[in-house]
This record gives structure tokens, C-alpha cells and sequence, in this order.
């Protein structure tokens, strides 16, 4: 007599290989018979070797991602290497175990925008190939490296929080659709309690090409400036994030009590698209070719960092300003003196 449980561990295996069978060629536009397969998967038929979104930290990127564009996204990023070189492996490796890393996040943004659209595994595979962020242009900043700096001069139009006084200037280049923008908040918030007016915040847009709302979102914050409320506006776009068509910036306008008539002569007639465009070029020039990328007293940072990181920057700078202060560097000439003051550029350099 056969004994029941090989029966049933028989029954599981064929099941479990009906699935992966109908899985194997999921290079196509997910559809049909693939689409039910895929919806059968859970975390415990998954390959066992993948990260999954929660793995990563980036669960709330993958809100709204059906099952078949959910396996998409999650083979990609569990089975193309990151472009950073690391010795992690992955990029799903690289988010997890490399918080520092610069191509990770954006790589992961990218597969799940491209999953999100329909597309194909090679499609998004493709896509990823080409993140925003280069090994050739983007400057690190690790301890194994050296600091980088660069000469960051402020534009009349730049919206500034906290006093123009202040010992410490940390310049934003952020982009209102870019979720690792959006995480960095609570830590900007946390500084502006910590040190007061030791402390400003200087924004500077940089909205990535492949932020499809991107652009309009930073013209709707920047008309929203020309009324004395970008930081209104601006919190309003970070709390609404994954709605930023026009009819909801629209509508923010709306909330944070824009005179609509100049409001809507702005967006239509596209008043602040060049001094966008402006900011990005700075960003770019200055090797900020994601978000998000501070500068702060003209030292390079990138990405969503913790508060410590920050603080060990913001704190040696406090002693130099001071130190400058006591020699008799006023407060209206102390940002530009520590510009003044940063290491010349290495030869060769363009900082």
C-alpha cells in the first residue's frame, strides 16, 4: 500500500512545478495563463534566494503593483547585478546590505516604474542598464574615499528655510516625485529642531527624466514661492506623492491658499520652467545626478541619510564657522567665506 504522504508530497510537487513550468517564460508581456501562475505565487513559492520588496525597504514603492508586474520587478532586481560594482552582488543585495549606495535606489525605481507601465522582463531589464546615476559621474563619499566639494553659490529664486544668517547652508537638489526625497524629510526635520537657526535648508530643483510628474510638480512649488507659500506647498507634494497630476496640484494650490488666477497663469505659460531647468544644471555640473544630493557648506552628500550622517557633517562645520566667526568673519559673509575657505579642486578637476 502506498503511503498517503508520498501521495500528497507527489500531488505538492507537481502543483509547485505546474507553476514554475508556466513561470519559465515569463519573458513576454505577462497575460493569460502566466498571469493566473503568477498570481498563485506567495512568498513561500518565490525562489528562495530573492529579496522581496520588504526585504529591501521599499515596500511602498511597490503599492499597486499587480502579481505579474510585482515577479516582474522582484526578477529583475534579484537577478541583474548593481551597477555600482559592489561585491554584493544584486541590486535587491546592493539595497539591502549597502545603504550608502548611490545606483541601488534608483535602479530599483526604475524596474518598478517599468513594471508598473506593462513592460516586458527584457523591456525593464533594459531599462535599469541605464539608471540615472554612473559610475563615470557621480563622486563618492564614503570613508574609504575623500570628502568632495564644490562651490555651491545661491539664486535669487531659491527658496530658503530658516535665517539667511545661519553657520550652517545645506543645499537640496530633490525632485517632488522621488520617494527617497520624500524619506529623507523626517531627517531634515530632525536637524531643524536639533540645531535652530544654526541651520538652513536651501532648495534647488533637480527633477529626474523619468519622473513623469516631475517637472509640472516643481513649476506648481515654484509658483507657489512667487506667493510666499513653497513650504507650504512643498510639504503639501511630499504628503501627496503619489499624486501629482495636474488636477491634484491643482487642488494643493487650492489647500495652501494660492491666488489661482496667477497660480494657473503660471503653470500654463510655464513662468519658472528655465530657473528649474537652471537648478539642474547646477546639480548636474556639481556631480548631483540623483536625488537626493546635498551639499552642505559646499560638502557632497547623496541620498536619503540617516540624521547621524548628517549631524558628523553639520557639527564639523559649526566648529569652522565659529572659528571664522571669532576672527571677525561677519554673519551676513560667513556662508560666503566658507565657500572661500573649501580645499581648491584636484587637478584636473571641474569643482
Amino acid at each position: 500500500m502506498v503511503n498517503s504522504n508520498v501521495i500528497w508530497a507527489a500531488i505538492s510537487g507537481l502543483s509547485i512545478g505546474y507553476i514554475f513550468g508556466n513561470l519559465a517564460p515569463i519573458h513576454g508581456r505577462a497575460g493569460g495563463d502566466t498571469d493566473r501562475a503568477i498570481t498563485a505565487i506567495t512568498p513561500s513559492t518565490l525562489p528562495a534566494d530573492w529579496l522581496t520588496e520588504k526585504d529591501i525597504g521599499a515596500a511602498d514603492l511597490f503599492t499597486g503593483l499587480t502579481a505579474p508586474q510585482r515577479y516582474l520587478a522582484l526578477k529583475v532586481i534579484n537577478t541583474k547585478p548593481c551597477d555600482c560594482g559592489c561585491p554584493h552582488g544584486t541590486i535587491a543585495k546592493c539595497k539591502k546590505d549597502d545603504p550608502a549606495c548611490p545606483y541601488a535606489p534608483t535602479e530599483v525605481e526604475v524596474a518598478v516604474r517599468e513594471a508598473r507601465a506593462g513592460k516586458t522582463f527584457e523591456e525593464i531589464y533594459a531599462a535599469v542598464q541605464h539608471p540615472a546615476v554612473t559610475p563615470s559621474t557621480m563622486p563618492q563619499n564614503t570613508a574609504q574615499t575623500p570628502a568632495v566639494w564644490h562651490t555651491m553659490p545661491l539664486a535669487a529664486w531659491n527658496p530658503i528655510r530658516g535665517p539667511k544668517t545661519a553657520k550652517v547652508t545645506i543645499v537640496e537638489f530633490s525632485d517632488f516625485q522621488c520617494p527617497f526625497c520624500s524619506r529623507v524629510e523626517p531627517t531634515l526635520q530632525q536637524i531643524a529642531k536639533t540645531y535652530g537657526d544654526d541651520v538652513r535648508l536651501v532648495w534647488r530643483n533637480e527633477p529626474l527624466p523619468f519622473h513623469d510628474h516631475a517637472i509640472e510638480a516643481a513649476e506648481a512649488a515654484m509658483a507657489a514661492d512667487a506667493q510666499g507659500k513653497f513650504w507650504p506647498m512643498h510639504d503639501k507634494l511630499f504628503a501627496n506623492q503619489q499624486a501629482l497630476d495636474r488636477p491634484s496640484l491643482d487642488k494643493y494650490a487650492q489647500d495652501v491658499g494660492l491666488d489661482m488666477g496667477k497660480y494657473k497663469a503660471a503653470m500654463e505659460g510655464h513662468t519658472y520652467l528655465e530657473k528649474i531647468q537652471d537648478d539642474a544644471k547646477v546639480g548636474s555640473a556639481a556631480g548631483a545626478t540623483g536625488t537626493p544630493a546635498f551639499f552642505i557648506n559646499g560638502q557632497y552628500l547623496f541620498g536619503s541619510q540617516p540624521f547621524g550622517e548628517l549631524k558628523r557633517i553639520i557639527d564639523a562645520e559649526l566648529v569652522k564657522a565659529n572659528a571664522l566667526i571669532k576672527n571677525g568673519t561677519s554673519l551676513d559673509k560667513l556662508y560666503q567665506a566658507e565657500l572661500d575657505a573649501l580645499p581648491p579642486p584636484p587637478v584636473g578637476g571641474d569643482q
